[in-house]
């Protein structure tokens, strides 16, 4: 299972990449820029998992829509984009080329729920989840995203 992993600042309402698998970067990069392709991204701050969240449209393009929002048409955009402008969080991103936006919402609901089960408590900054019923290759896909997680330090 391939991980994107990213190092960004939000500055000035937009998502800065600098950072992208052990090399410096200035923007998002194929694959995760593929539309019409299910991905699962995690936001961590200060090595800890604040949201999660799934997109078909490409990483960049969801991510500044989720920045830039202000409540227009009642939407507001993600509760952690304005947490410490400008410092470091990190965007974990897996890519679902064969599978349906219903099974990827699956994981998401498996892994959110993990982090639950163990730290007692919901994502600081998730704001929903769909949950579904899902089979034990959804949930092993979410408990393998979720090891991932954890043993990423932000340094790799």
């Amino acid at each position: 299972m391939n991980i994107h992993h990213y190092k960004v600042r939000i500055i000035k309402n937009s998502i800065k990449p600098y950072w992208y698998n052990g090399k410096d970067v200035t923007t998002f990069v194929s694959p995760v820029t593929k539309n019409k392709v299910q991905k699962l991204y995690v936001i961590k701050h200060n090595n800890e998992m604040i949201y999660a969240g799934i997109t078909s449209q490409s990483v960049s393009n969801r991510l500044r829509y989720g920045i830039t929002a202000n409540g227009n048409k009642g939407y507001h955009g993600y509760m952690w984009k304005d947490l410490n402008k400008g410092e470091s969080l990190d965007i974990l991103i897996w890519l679902f080329e064969d599978m349906k936006r219903i099974e990827v919402e699956s994981i998401e609901a498996e892994l959110v729920y993990l982090y639950r089960k163990e730290k007692g408590r919901w994502l600081e900054y998730q704001q929903e989840i769909h949950f579904h019923n899902s089979g034990e290759d959804v949930q092993g896909t979410a408990e393998d995203i979720f090891k991932i997680i954890n043993k990423n330090d932000g340094s790799s």
